[in-house]
């Protein structure tokens, strides 16, 4: 089993785990970000430089989406 084989691997599980126990879509977006960025410090250095682009692009894609989310929250608790 090749590295890439193992991050997709375990990005599926984790969706599929997120997708049962996450209560609400923040919540979901919230949980798939952290595993983003979990594979990208600890398999950094071991996946192919394409894949790590590809990670990346999901990290800021799924960061954007947790900044709206944490503004919306925030005008929430504001008003």
């Amino acid at each position: 089993m090749d590295v890439d084989d193992a991050i997709v691997l375990f990005l599926g599980v984790w969706t599929v785990l997120s997708i049962f126990f996450a209560k609400s879509f923040d919540l979901f977006i919230t949980l798939l970000l952290i595993s983003v960025l979990i594979v990208l410090e600890v398999a950094g250095p071991f996946i192919r430089p394409e894949a790590k682009q590809v990670l990346k692009m999901m990290a800021y894609f799924m960061l954007a989406i947790f900044l709206i989310v944490v503004i919306r929250k925030a005008m929430e608790v504001l008003s």
